[in-house]
């Protein structure tokens, strides 16, 4: 580019290249082209030595509408009244030299620095996006304490979890702050975030190491963010794959995972996000999944009771909802009333082991927490699906067709099956009630704020979206309850910048039309829908 007298605007590389550069942040486009990081810009606060003149003197002196220049406005607006003002404090300068020649060097220069030091700060900073990828993190993730401690253990750039790290905070700045995104450059970091974790799992040092574990689930987490989970029972999506990688990673890395205070955070973060990921996928917990449990009441800290209870509670949900949700999707009549009262049984039991357990615990173990929230509601979401199945599991068995009756089949009572159906709705209903109760008041809810700090109320947002859309997209829950976790829903997705809320869509599953007896299936709710 040819020299026109003036700093070049361009990014480093074009500069040095010679050619024209777009100007893009936080890098420009044709560094994406050539598939090299962009190097940035230079700072346009340092300093630039000119020669002053009679004529930048005279130009100086004259009002700022008359040569304001349409190349760089900026540019030459900020170095006019620089000039100026050092023009006018020198000829000040120089007059008082005749009458006070001991006070000429100081006075003139500390007015000149007085004079010129608010119009050069006045120019924004502009710093690389990456220098508050971290900071977010740790601010967003406030609850989850020991982030800042695992990150002052990294010292390459290239860390796994320092790129995971920018490639989620490019898309928190994307969605909630409608920050420009450019496609290309998105996928180009997301390909090395990934080859980098790849490979870090190969390494047989770093495949097990803390900052391997989390970089994958900070990927999870992107996913949620951009609203990657396309459908609640689809395994194909980013984020379930992204699931199976953790759990592959818990298993190697075995029993001393739960012997270090950083590797029971870990272990809490990663299994809650598996189990919630099975929930939503109708699939049973990990066969280990007792184990790990059991590994963690043998070195529980004193407030993890109800913690324990609820990963106990969901490891049974979730092998039961299993078991249901096959037969009262395909209509298996047989199989439904052969397995009945088994089924019956099993759920009764574990609803009372949890309902005694409450009964007999401490009031500070269940007192309302930012820790205890997470669990309580999760828990509600399980309960929910649980007897959302159960009731149409007992409706299956209740209008089993005369045909498909066997002989040697046992007889049903109509009046007990109608009972445990009233049961299971007042169950669902309550627990639907109880997750809307817990909105909090800036998402236009009751409930009290944990924090009141922005990102704090983010992390609520994001540990909101699960249990609201199981309330959402579960037919037996009273409409107006339904209703009001939709607007919820939409309430993260536009203020918090959540993708995921509003990916959210009813009647995703198709269930056989005798266990959907009594349940309204032709229902008008809009959808949950992105608003551009």
């Amino acid at each position: 580019m040819p020299n026109t007298g003036k700093p070049s605007r361009d990014c480093h590389l074009c500069r040095r290249r010679r050619v024209k550069c777009d100007l893009g942040r936080p890098s420009c486009q044709r560094c994406v082209k050539y598939g090299t990081e962009c190097p940035g810009y230079r700072n346009e606060q340092d300093v630039v030595f000119r020669n002053e003149t009679s004529h930048t003197i005279r130009r100086a002196k004259q009002p700022a509408s008359q040569h304001s220049s349409s190349e760089s406005p900026e540019g030459d607006g900020l170095v006019s009244s620089a000039v100026m003002i050092l023009h006018e404090n020198s000829s000040s300068a120089s007059k008082a030299s005749s009458t006070a020649p001991s006070a000429q060097s100081p006075s003139a220069m500390s007015g000149a620095t007085f004079a010129l030091t608010p119009t050069l700060l006045a120019r924004e900073l502009r710093e690389p996006w990456r220098t508050h990828s971290i900071p977010l993190l740790i601010n967003c993730y406030a609850p989850v304490a020991f982030f800042s401690a695992i990150f002052e253990k990294l010292t390459s750039p290239d860390e796994p979890l320092i790129m995971a790290t920018h490639l989620w905070a490019r898309a928190y700045l994307g969605s909630c702050f409608h920050a420009p995104q450019d496609r290309r450059e998105t996928a180009l970091h997301l390909g090395n975030t990934l080859r980098s974790v790849a490979l870090a799992i190969q390494d047989r040092d770093k495949g097990t190491s803390d900052g391997t574990i989390l970089a994958v689930w900070i990927l999870g987490m992107y996913e949620l963010q951009i609203g990657g989970i396309s459908g609640q029972s689809s395994r194909k999506s980013a984020w379930h794959v992204h699931l199976e990688g953790l759990l592959s990673l818990l298993r190697a890395r075995g029993k001393a995972q739960f012997y270090t205070p950083f590797g029971r955070y870990i272990f809490w973060c990663v299994f809650m996000t598996l189990q919630t990921g099975c929930l939503m996928a109708n699939e049973a917990c990990p066969p280990e999944s007792d184990e790990w449990v059991g590994l963690l009441e043998d070195t529980r800290d004193p407030d993890e009771g109800w913690s324990l209870l609820v990963c106990r509670y969901i490891c049974k949900a979730c092998s039961l909802i299993c078991t249901i949700f096959p037969i009262v999707c395909e209509g298996l009549f047989d199989e439904a009333r052969q397995h009945y009262h088994s089924l019956l049984e099993q759920v009764s039991a574990l609803e009372h082991e949890c309902l005694r357990w409450m009964a007999q615990a401490a009031p500070e173990e269940l007192a309302p927490s930012s820790h205890t929230h997470f669990f309580w509601n999760i828990w509600r979401s399980a309960r929910l699906k649980l007897h959302n199945l159960f009731f149409m599991l007992a409706n299956l068995v209740l209008h089993t067709p005369t045909d498909r009756i066997s002989q040697s089949t046992e007889i049903f009572d109509s009046f007990t099956l109608e009972a445990t159906k009233g049961r299971c709705l007042a169950i669902v209903a309550t627990a639907a009630q109880d997750t809307i109760d817990s909105i909090p008041v800036s998402l236009g809810g009751r409930s009290p704020e944990f924090a009141t700090a922005t990102y704090a109320s983010w992390f609520e947002g994001m540990s909101q979206i699960s249990p609201l859309s199981h309330v959402y997209t579960t037919r037996t829950v009273p409409k107006h309850l339904r209703n009001t976790a939709r607007l919820a829903l939409l309430a993260i997705g536009k203020e918090r910048g959540i993708l995921q809320a509003f990916k959210t869509r009813p009647g995703a599953v198709q269930y056989a039309a005798e266990a959907a007896v009594g349940i309204s299936l032709d229902d008008t709710m809009e959808n949950v829908t992105e608003v551009t």
